[in-house]
């Protein structure tokens, strides 16, 4: 779906990463020979991954990256919206937002709310924020994306264990006037076994063992299809991405950069070479994090930060695909955009 919106500026982009950041080969020594965690690293491009420590939640990172925004002179009381993008949230119910919104001191006269959605939840977000952005008069929207993944991985799983790390982040969102940004949405919902975590949700509760949880169920972890999401990757997402470039009359040439999802090295090496982008505008610098769901594109940002300011071109291709199975993809000018360094959580 080509949709076109009421224009966006993102502000402020801030990042919180686990201060527990393991290599590797360190993290997996136990479960995986030398040899084959050599080879992993190879092709996932991870060398070492942000792992939250036990009783920390994807909202303790996203509050601590919103007050890193507001550090910077940015008031309270100029958000009307907080978006909460996760699949880990504090609790099923009521939206962790609304928690947050408490612990960061926001009006009382906001709109507030969870987005269950995964990878491609940033561009989601982007998204309903340029819905709402309208609705608010001139306030803004705080986009707060992440998970803490890592406990919903079965112990059985080395290699999906070797990609996936913590974080969460915030993003500022204000309108900008006169313009518009365009986005591409596609969804297989025919598809959504292909990543699922089958228990835990009213249709098939967790099970257990001896009043603990059954680390031999693996419905209890999240589950995926290998094969399934390597064609998806392979074959949908560059088509959703070429529909939007034809929907906005760019090409390679135009743009400066593309921000993708980071699943691993050699599904955007591959996904970048079906459209033609240029290696060097193909950011990716997320190989000491790991794969963050909903957190991967806003991390590049804040693992560039100032670096960010000073490239020529800030027209930029941003994707998000995953869970779902979903794509959400859009293109927009950064040039305004303030990367704060990605920070470790202190609690």
């Amino acid at each position: 779906m080509i949709a076109k919106t009421s224009g966006i500026r993102l502000e402020y982009v801030a990042g919180v990463i686990s201060h527990q950041v393991l290599p590797v080969c360190d993290y997996l020594k136990d479960v995986l020979t030398e040899k084959k965690l050599q080879r992993l690293q190879k092709g996932t491009g991870f060398r070492a991954l942000s792992i939250a420590s036990s009783g920390e939640c994807t909202s303790d990172y996203c509050v601590q990256a919103a007050e890193q925004i507001f550090a910077q002179g940015v008031e309270r009381a100029s958000v009307g919206a907080l978006l909460f993008v996760t699949q880990t949230p504090d609790y099923t119910a009521p939206s962790t937002a609304y928690a947050m919104q408490d612990r960061l001191g926001l009006a009382k006269d906001l709109v507030a709310f969870d987005i269950n959605l995964g990878c491609s939840g940033f561009v989601y977000g982007l998204y309903l924020a340029a819905s709402i952005l309208p609705t608010l008069n001139s306030k803004k929207v705080l986009l707060c994306c992440g998970d803490v993944a890592t406990p919903l991985i079965s112990p059985h799983e080395p290699g999906v264990r070797a990609i996936t790390g913590d974080a969460g982040t915030c993003t500022l969102i204000g309108g900008d006037e006169g313009t518009e940004t365009i986005f591409n949405i596609t969804s297989y919902g025919e598809r959504y076994r292909a990543l699922i975590r089958p228990n835990g949700g009213a249709r098939h509760p967790l099970s257990y063992k001896d009043s603990h949880l059954d680390t031999e169920d693996a419905g209890n972890y999240s589950n995926m299809d290998g094969m399934g999401v390597l064609d998806f990757t392979m074959q949908d997402v560059p088509v959703n991405l070429r529909e939007l470039m034809n929907a906005a009359g760019v090409c390679d040439e135009d743009l400066g950069a593309y921000l993708f999802h980071q699943p691993n090295r050699i599904l955007i090496r591959s996904m970048s070479e079906q459209i033609a982008a240029t290696p060097e505008k193909v950011i990716s610098n997320s190989a000491q994090i790991g794969n963050t769901s909903s957190a991967t594109i806003p991390l590049l940002l804040t693992e560039m930060g100032e670096e960010w300011k000073r490239r020529e071109n800030h027209l930029s291709l941003l994707s998000g695909f995953g869970i779902g199975l979903s794509i959400a993809s859009t293109i927009i000018n950064l040039k305004d955009t303030n990367c704060l360094p990605t920070q470790h959580f202190h609690s």
